[in-house]
């Protein structure tokens, strides 16, 4: 398949060709160096590529790779092995673990780890450490979940996103500001749908980063960013890494365990309160879904 193509051009063809190039360059000449190298996401990120960096460090340099294997999505935390992690310039395949997470809310942690436990991969599975709350505000947190039938997605995803807008986070008389307000699922042409479908019924507009054409959706990923202040909307995909204090996350029939925590982790806890609602139809979710109340303080 196409993508079978493109990934094996990435992981290897790319990788394998660039490591001739630089092996061939006699005293590194014309080789830019750097004394620092961080990567992030690093359960994304290809072994290949981080020893093809190891190249462009200077000696004596540090280089650090921050990674979480249950948001691997790609699949690529498998090579990370103990063993070739030894071999990539880890001592002793050394890692320092955080085992508490600083961008959660605490009342959502439980839910959190719940759902990794019963649906991730114990390999995959990285728990944050319920904390201490008696040290701790306890920020309200707002959270429902609605199973449904995927062939009500565009009408309820609308529905829920116009009820989103009308939440209250400090009981103060003011509604939620559309600039913190994010809508994500895993499909394109759905969340196309439901943006066209809340410009036509609702006059709402949003920046998005859904598109008819590849070229069109790459230039609106370029384009997008937390700070517009508009209603936003995108994929899980696109949206690992950042984070919101008002999400609607809609789940299809098919989508994977993996790509779900991703989506249920994108909450952040923030002091005038959090919201998360989960549009779910994969049948699989609808038991732990019935865990949730529709309001939770």
């Amino acid at each position: 398949s196409s993508f079978e193509n493109l990934d094996k051009l990435l992981n290897d063809t790319l990788s394998d060709n660039l490591e001739k190039i630089l092996d061939s360059v006699r005293g590194n000449i014309g080789i830019i160096k750097y004394d620092a190298i961080l990567v992030d996401e690093g359960q994304d990120f290809n072994l290949k590529w981080w020893n093809l960096l190891r190249k462009v460090l200077e000696p004596g340099g540090e280089m650090i790779l921050a990674y979480d294997t249950s948001q691997d999505i790609y699949d690529k935390s498998k090579k990370w092995t103990d063993q070739s992690m030894i071999g990539a310039g880890f001592p002793g395949g050394a890692v320092t673990e955080l085992k508490i997470s600083y961008r959660l809310p605490v009342k959502y942690l439980p839910l959190v780890r719940d759902f990794a436990l019963n649906f991730q991969k114990q390999s995959l599975q990285n728990l944050p450490e319920l904390p201490d709350t008696k040290e701790l505000n306890l920020f309200d947190c707002n959270f429902s979940w609605l199973n449904i039938s995927e062939l009500n997605a565009v009408d309820i995803c609308t529905s829920e996103i116009v009820k989103m807008m009308q939440k209250d986070p400090s009981d103060s008389g003011k509604v939620l500001n559309v600039i913190d307000i994010i809508f994500l699922c895993s499909s394109n042409d759905l969340g196309l749908k439901i943006t066209e479908s809340l410009k036509i019924r609702n006059k709402y507009h949003f920046a998005h980063t859904f598109a008819k054409s590849k070229i069109e959706s790459k230039r609106r990923k370029h384009a997008f960013f937390l700070g517009n202040p508009m209603l936003k909307a995108t994929t899980i995909q696109s949206f690992k890494g950042y984070e919101a204090k008002a999400i609607v996350l809609y789940i299809n029939k098919m989508q994977d365990e993996e790509l779900t925590y991703v989506g249920l982790t994108r909450l952040k806890e923030n002091s005038e309160g959090n919201f998360i609602t989960v549009i779910n139809a994969n049948p699989k979710f609808d038991n732990f879904g019935n865990k949730w109340n529709r309001s939770f303080k």
